[in-house]
C-alpha cells in the first residue's frame, strides 16, 4: 500500500511539473539573434568605438520599448561587423513582436543607429538580420 501511494504521489508531482514547465523557444530558432551591422557612409570608425545591440519588445506602441536582451562590446575592425545577441528563449512569446536595434558609439556618443528596430523571432520573422545604420543627428 505504501508503495502504491508513493508511486501515485511521484506521478502526480511529475504531471504537475510538466503542466507548469516553461514553453519551448519558437520553432526553428536558436537562443541568439545573429547578423551584421554596417552603414553607408565612407568613413572608418575610430579606435575605441563600441557596438550596442538590443532585442526589444516592440508590440506596445504606447510604452517605451522593453529591452529583452542587450549586448555591448568594443569594435574590432571596420564594418560590416558580425553580432550574436543571446537571449532567454523562455522570455519570448509568439504573439508578441520583437525587434533588433543597434548603435555604434564613440566616447559614449551615438554616431550611428538603426532608424527603427528590425523584426525578429516571432510571427514569421527570422533570427538573423543585416542591419544598416544611419548617421545620428
Amino acid at each position: 500500500m505504501r508503495t502504491t501511494i508513493l508511486l501515485v504521489s511521484l506521478l502526480a508531482a511529475a504531471l504537475a511539473g510538466a503542466c507548469c514547465a516553461p514553453a519551448p523557444p519558437p520553432p526553428g530558432h536558436s537562443d541568439a539573434v545573429t547578423g551584421t551591422v554596417t552603414y553607408r557612409e565612407r568613413m572608418a570608425l575610430p579606435e575605441g568605438a563600441v557596438l550596442r545591440v538590443l532585442l526589444l519588445d516592440i508590440d506596445a506602441p504606447d510604452v517605451p520599448d522593453w529591452i529583452v536582451a542587450r549586448s555591448e562590446r568594443p569594435v574590432e575592425g571596420q564594418v560590416p561587423l558580425d553580432f550574436s545577441l543571446g537571449y532567454d528563449p523562455h522570455a519570448i512569446v509568439e504573439a508578441v513582436r520583437y525587434g533588433v536595434a543597434a548603435e555604434l558609439l564613440v566616447e559614449g556618443e551615438v554616431w550611428f543607429a538603426t532608424p527603427e528596430p528590425v523584426p525578429v523571432l516571432t510571427q514569421g520573422a527570422p533570427d538573423r538580420v543585416d542591419l544598416v545604420l544611419r548617421r545620428a543627428p
